[in-house]
């Protein structure tokens, strides 16, 4: 709060533990392009080019 910091927290529900490992069972393909697609525009966003 001190540096007044943004975040945010996504929640997804129907994805588990290392939902964004696609190697393993507990994979979550939704979850994880989402999740992937918001931290490639967090980078975009701050400064951080692909």
């Amino acid at each position: 709060r001190a540096a007044n910091a943004k975040a945010e927290i996504i929640v997804y529900p129907d994805a588990g533990h290392a939902f964004n490992a696609d190697y393993r069972p507990g994979y979550h393909a939704e979850s994880a392009k989402d999740g992937w697609q918001r931290m490639l525009e967090w980078f975009t966003q701050y400064g951080v080019k692909k």
